[in-house]
């Protein structure tokens, strides 16, 4: 019998590198870019940062509607496009020019009215950078936030007009979302208004969790055989922009930049000017071409200076505006001036969240520090103090910020709860959150004596003999009643602990005992 031949097959596939997807008249092909030759490549790097033509006067762009792929002896596969493709495709690809980025800034203004002129140019960047996904180590996301008819959804539709490979994805299942970003390696745009189900919610908070740093994945079981789960992993690495009523997780605030929409304050185009976008996703795609081959090295060189360029900052807004200002030319300034902002954004924050509410009153009542342990009931009557009734908080709850700041759990000497006192952590969170050090009263070591013989009286003489001095006094600071009382002021604190405990002191203000009246 004569030998069959392998089987061959057609797979879809919209492209990858140097060859893409693209829709020529009424046809569906593969633009193929073939850059200069490899002997060029050494004189391409001498013109790199110049203006010229001729490192690009060797390129050719051919069409095909097929491509050969992966072939055995058993199997013979060819790749061909996408029948039906989710997202808007580029036409034949079009000379860039000196102009795209403008044209891509002013695109943008025509179709949406930002709150901040700099998130032209920012947005600009993202839609630029999306077009080179393959050069990012992490990408930012993007988040529209605010009410109900706001411009949240248009800022969405500006962005699945003009980026890379954009789709709608809040009608997809989780399961299609996971492979369709693996398989397509697409920007992502999430509308929240149109995520109905928990589930879809959940979904989406996972895709956004795994996607935004390269070779990190997300675990799925895709069944179980007897008894064992099979897991599939999915690379959901690549840039997503979201639009929503609601705030992100704390999580995800850190790797979004967000935009807060409100009503337009100038006209705007009705509608997407469809045939404006379809000539600047042509242009964009021989500029990601001619750009990916410029790093064919590596793509270290893309991001080149810009960390020196970003080092007013920590290391999550430089990872989120990185690939933005390495694509900008004329809008450099704007996305660098944008970033200071939000990190000094990030910064007040930071200043007045709980966390430094409750640094800053541990270090308040560092006076109450009773053998290395200070008590969470007091840091939570001080945290308290100024407070109306129904914004007060539990023990339970400020015993959990306590323990996000890392201090260790100890019982206090009557069984209450209380922590380890640790001044060397606790002046490093108070100069993450800007709160002075003047703030932080060291535990002092004992004083003399001032009255040598309630000092040496029963611990019910010595209770008695604050009483007494805080109705006289109108009250006073630990350190103050252990001066008068004649011992440490962490002994002073376990006696004014224990009469609190009783009902016959409470703590007015941070470290400012007074005595309770009738």
């Amino acid at each position: 019998m004569r030998e069959r031949g392998p089987q061959h097959i057609d797979v879809e596939n919209p492209g990858e590198g140097f060859w893409e997807q693209i829709r020529k008249g009424d046809l569906d092909l593969y633009a193929v870019y073939e850059p200069p030759s490899k002997l060029l490549q050494d004189a391409v790097k001498e013109f790199k940062g110049k203006k010229t033509e001729s490192r690009y006067t060797e390129e050719h762009i051919r069409y095909e509607s097929r491509r050969p792929g992966e072939y055995t002896d058993k199997l013979e596969i060819d790749y061909v496009p996408l029948k039906k493709c989710p997202w808007p495709l580029p036409g034949e690809p079009l000379e860039p020019g000196d102009d795209l980025w403008r044209d891509v800034r002013q695109f943008i203004y025509d179709h949406v009215d930002l709150p901040d002129d700099r998130l032209y140019d920012l947005l600009t960047a993202w839609i630029m950078a999306t077009w080179l996904r393959e050069a990012w180590p992490v990408v930012p996301y993007i988040f529209f936030h605010g009410p109900v008819s706001s411009g949240k959804t248009r800022g969405l539709e500006v962005l699945h007009a003009l980026c890379y490979r954009a789709i709608m994805g809040c009608n997809m299942s989780e399961s299609a979302v996971f492979r369709a970003v693996e398989r397509w390696k697409p920007t992502v745009l999430l509308d929240e208004t149109e995520i109905y189900t928990k589930e879809g919610r959940t979904a989406v908070q996972n895709l956004l969790n795994a996607g935004y740093r390269r070779n990190q994945y997300a675990i799925r079981v895709r069944t179980v055989e007897k008894g064992t789960p099979v897991l599939d992993l999915f690379d959901v690495f690549g840039f997503k922009a979201l639009a929503g009523t609601k705030g992100f997780k704390d999580t995800l605030e850190s790797r979004s930049i967000a935009i807060n929409m409100g009503k337009n304050l100038r006209k705007i185009r009705f509608q997407i000017d469809k045939e404006g976008a379809l000539k600047l996703r042509s242009r964009l795609l021989l500029w990601r071409w001619r750009r990916l081959f410029d790093g064919l090295d590596g793509f270290d060189g893309f991001l080149g200076g810009v960390p020196k360029l970003l080092n007013f900052t920590d290391g999550r807004v430089m990872e989120l505006f990185s690939c933005l200002v390495a694509v900008t030319n004329e809008g450099r300034e704007a996305i660098i001036s944008y970033a200071r902002k939000l990190h000094n954004e990030r910064i007040d924050a930071e200043e007045t969240s709980i966390e430094a509410e409750v640094t800053e009153t541990i270090a308040k009542c560092a006076g109450s520090v009773v053998n290395n342990r200070f008590s969470t009931a007091i840091i939570r009557e001080t945290f308290n103090q100024p407070r109306p009734e129904k914004e007060k908080w539990k023990t339970t709850s400020i015993g959990w910020v306590i323990k996000r700041l890392g201090f260790k759990k100890k019982r206090m000497q009557d069984g209450t709860r209380g922590w380890l006192w640790n001044e060397r952590l606790l002046r490093r969170w108070m100069k993450r959150y800007g709160i002075p050090p003047t703030i932080l009263e060291k535990p002092s070591s004992p004083s003399k004596p001032s009255n040598p013989d309630i000092a040496n009286a029963p611990l019910q003489e010595k209770m008695d003999f604050l009483l007494g001095e805080l109705s006289c006094a109108g009250g006073g600071s630990t350190g103050e009643l252990a001066e008068k009382l004649g011992v440490p002021v962490r002994e002073a604190a376990r006696i004014l602990g224990r009469m609190q405990l009783e009902g016959r002191v409470f703590m007015a203000r941070a470290d400012f005992w007074k005595a309770v009246s009738g």
